[in-house]
């Protein structure tokens, strides 16, 4: 407010001249009589930008006119009007499964507007950690937040937890009227290959199978399975060793073992089998596998018949040769291998009674009598 000295009692009014900064001058404006200075717009507080000079003139009406000018500084005085910002509203990322304890799954920041203490925040997770898979470390007051893995969780695709959408909070730091930001993190977990087929426990060690099976006649199954996902759990079967001959066959996919040619015991009594179930990982060299021994023993049938060298016997014998007399030692054979089929009986067809069968002897059992 201006004051007149002198006595005309002429009326002063009141003007802005300038405003520093001149981009603000429209702020201000001033009631020409009463010299009231009002705010024409927000006034914001920013770093760098918090005073306000404005130049004000005061002018009375005689002829001619007198004026003075006076300087006013405004501060602004910051308040906690600008809750943290992330730098993105949405994050997303992938994550092997096999992520170690403590390894930082991705960085964010944020900012605040605020001056001093009002500009400091805290991260923090408020929403979406499941079995508090994760947390956010930060090493100062003002970010960059690190998002890590926390210790002693496991992170594993082949559970039903294939992603994690999680809310961030930045908050900041003043006491009286916090404010918070949010974003959100989205982690896509990716398989990999980390476990081995595991062999049923009630697969067969030994098969007994007898010589002259029918081909593809089933003779048994080995079953494996593994936890991994898609294909890194999906497993096929193969005969890796012990089949040289390709009397054997596997289906790949349901493990059962069937006869894929002939068997016979007088060649081959028992077979070794090394049966291997692998994964189908797509990278081939990626792909885990374990194996199975199978015996498979051959029961011997009784399919081979005797033979005798020679067949036939041709003996001369004196009419006076007595009735102990050795006609012939007969030598005869069975192809199949030992057992108590392969013994072998001998039975003498003659009606006459005149030899006897001992065994594998044959005597003479009454005189001859050429005439």
């Amino acid at each position: 407010v201006a004051t007149q000295t002198d006595e005309t009692h002429e009326t002063i009014t009141y003007s802005i001249e300038s405003i520093d900064p001149s981009s603000t001058i429209d702020t201000f404006i001033m009631e020409q009589l009463t010299g009231q200075i009002l705010l024409n717009t927000d006034v914001s507080w920013v770093s760098g930008s918090d005073t306000y000079t404005v130049i004000v003139k005061a002018t009375d009406s005689g002829s001619p006119a007198n004026s003075v000018s006076s300087t006013i500084v405004f501060d602004v005085i910051d308040e906690n009007d600008h809750a943290p910002v992330f730098a993105q509203a949405v994050y997303t990322t992938t994550l092997s499964e096999v992520t170690t304890d403590n390894d930082v799954v991705l960085t964010v920041t944020a900012t605040d507007d605020d001056s001093g203490t009002m500009g400091e925040f805290e991260f923090s997770i408020s929403a979406g950690n499941t079995d508090g898979a994760f947390d956010i470390t930060t090493t100062t007051t003002t970010g960059p937040g690190e998002l890590i893995v926390n210790v002693n969780t496991m992170i594993d695709y082949d559970s039903s937890t294939k992603s994690y959408t999680l809310t961030l909070d930045a908050v900041d730091t003043d006491d009286t009227t916090p404010l918070t930001g949010q974003a959100t993190v989205v982690i896509n977990l990716t398989p990999v290959n980390e476990l081995t087929p595991v062999l049923n426990g009630t697969n067969p060690s030994t098969i007994d199978v007898d010589e002259n099976e029918a081909l593809e006649t089933i003779i048994g199954q080995i079953a494996a399975y593994d936890l991994d996902h898609g294909s890194d759990g999906e497993v096929q079967f193969s005969i890796s060793s012990g089949n040289s001959k390709g009397l054997f066959s596997i289906d790949p996919s349901t493990g059962e073992i069937y006869i894929a040619g002939n068997i016979n015991r007088e060649t081959d009594e028992s077979f070794l089998l090394v049966i291997t179930a692998s994964d189908l990982a797509t990278d081939s060299a990626d792909r885990k596998t374990v194996d199975a021994t199978v015996t498979v023993s051959v029961i011997g049938l009784n399919d081979v018949s005797p033979y005798c060298i020679p067949e036939i016997y041709s003996v001369n014998i004196a009419e006076n040769e007595a009735t102990t007399y050795e006609v012939a030692d007969i030598a005869c054979s069975d192809g199949d291998l030992p057992t108590s089929d392969t013994t072998l009986t001998y039975t003498l067809i003659d009606t006459s009674s005149l030899f006897l069968l001992t065994g594998t002897i044959v005597t003479l059992n009454d005189e001859l009598d050429y005439d």
